[in-house]
């Protein structure tokens, strides 16, 4: 069986800051602050803290932030 985030490898790895795990859970838009590594301005696969898979989310140029795609929860 193969894992859903090895099939999206493709997309950068990010995990979410400690503050962040509920806006992550509740599928809301992140911001670069909340994100570890906020260099990637494109669509990035969202760890929690734990290191799970949760979300795939797509960087909008005109909000400065990242919007979900499709959670995986």
């Amino acid at each position: 069986m193969i894992k859903i985030e090895d099939i999206l490898e493709c997309y950068p790895k990010v995990k979410i800051k400690d503050n962040a795990k509920k806006l992550l859970l509740n599928g809301n838009k992140l911001k670069g602050f909340n994100l570890e590594n906020d260099s990637i301005k494109d669509t990035i696969r969202v760890y929690n803290t734990t290191n799970d898979f949760i979300a795939l989310y797509e960087y909008d140029k005109k909000y400065n932030e990242y919007k979900p795609l499709k959670m995986f929860l």
